[in-house]
């Protein structure tokens, strides 16, 4: 990691290329999105992308047992 100041998104980028560009397509990824995928830890994904992996909140909850 960089010595810049806490979210500065492009030093960390600069250091670490897989996270410039979304995993699935390859989209170069905005500030914000590199910063959710360094936060999250999770998948490095666009907008799109990231929209997708989430649950549908139009489904049901699931049954509590």
């Amino acid at each position: 990691m960089t010595d810049g100041p806490p979210g500065d998104v492009w030093g960390v980028a600069l250091d670490e290329p897989d996270v410039q560009h979304c995993e699935v397509c390859g989209a170069q990824l905005t500030p914000q999105e590199m910063a959710d995928a360094l936060e999250s830890g999770g998948p490095v994904l666009c907008a799109v992308h990231a929209a997708e992996e989430l649950p549908e909140l139009d489904d049901e909850p699931p049954p509590i047992a």
